[in-house]
């Protein structure tokens, strides 16, 4: 017998944020029998969701509240605190991935 897995790859990502709880949740509401996320580690070992390894300027607004022009600094290289200053998640409508 053969089992079909139905994977959420970064949560629902089509319905809400890509890895968030909020996406993580509606996921599993759909039906979704596996969650895959990705993770990364801040330069004080704090373990976070994350796809890339540094910060995706479609997805990432700076500290400015301005969306990032180009990458934005490696994960590791920051502290939790100084994550916390950007707003990751949200996706840039002017990017090419926005415009999909």
């Amino acid at each position: 017998m053969t089992r079909v897995l139905n994977i959420a790859h970064r949560g629902a990502r089509s319905l809400a944020p890509e890895n968030t709880l909020a996406g993580f949740k509606i996921a599993l509401e759909t039906g979704v029998t596996t969650l895959e996320t990705d993770l990364a580690i801040t330069r004080d070992d704090q373990v976070v969701i994350s796809h890339d390894p540094q910060l995706n300027p479609d997805l990432t607004r700076g500290p400015d509240g301005q969306w990032l022009a180009t990458p934005g600094p490696v994960i590791r290289t920051l502290t939790l605190d100084q994550l916390k200053r950007y707003d990751i998640g949200r996706l840039n409508p002017a990017s090419k991935y926005g415009q999909q």
